[in-house]
């Protein structure tokens, strides 16, 4: 077998064995051939794990694609290089979790919860973030084209060198955010709040400012913007 099925395989057996202990048959609202097949085979293939316990559960590798964890409670989860591809986590609570290089394409994040969070070198392209907290949360390298983050809070969060082509920002707090050569081609920041952000070295090409919040901002050539200070 191979390195990385072997991997997969632990970590989808450690995830089964986790929610066996967790809670008794039926309490996490999926039927009991599901929870077998958590520990006995290698992916959790459109899985119900809506509300499920999952605090600090060691997921590292795990396939999770089209499963449905929204509501879940995963703070301080292990969900590096798992594969949550078209998964549903609207509401879930990712707060601390450890998520470098996990791929997320086309995921379902709205009202996701991923204060303090690490997802370096992630991917989520067209994922929809909308409202979703992910102040503090480290992307630096993330590819977020195309991605949906309207109204997100991502005040403080480090985007140093992270991929935000096309992205939606609309309304999104960036306050203090670090955005050091990020690419921001056709990116759309109309209403973004940017006060404080650091943009140094940023590709703004196409870039939609509208109304945009530029207040003690550095700018991709190193000067400030105060323009829309009180």
């Amino acid at each position: 077998m191979a390195r990385g099925e072997s991997r997969r395989g632990t970590a989808m057996a450690l995830l089964g064995a986790a929610l066996l202990a967790l809670a008794p048959q039926g309490a996490l609202g999926f039927e009991a051939a599901e929870r077998t097949a958590l520990v006995e085979t290698l992916h959790c293939f459109g899985c119900n794990l809506a509300g499920a316990p999952l605090e600090g559960a060691a997921l590292a590798g795990a396939y999770l694609t089209y499963t449905d964890l929204s509501g879940a409670d995963m703070r301080g989860a292990d969900l590096t290089d798992a594969y949550v591809r078209f998964a549903n986590l609207e509401g879930t609570d990712l707060t601390d979790a450890r998520m470098d290089g996990a791929s997320l394409w086309d995921a379902r994040l709205s009202r996701i919860v991923l204060v303090n969070a690490s997802l370096e070198r992630s991917a989520l392209q067209g994922a929809t973030l909308r409202e979703g907290n992910l102040s503090g949360a480290r992307l630096a390298g993330a590819n977020i084209v195309n991605a949906n983050l309207r109204s997100a809070d991502l005040s403080g969060a480090d985007l140093t060198g992270a991929d935000l082509t096309r992205a939606t920002l609309r309304g999104a707090s960036l306050v203090g955010a670090v955005l050091v050569d990020a690419r921001l081609d056709h990116t759309g920041l109309r209403e973004a709040d940017l006060t404080d952000a650091d943009l140094s070295g940023a590709d703004i090409t196409g870039t939609n400012f509208t109304d945009a919040v530029l207040c003690r901002t550095i700018m991709p050539d190193g000067q400030r913007d105060d323009s829309a200070c009180p």
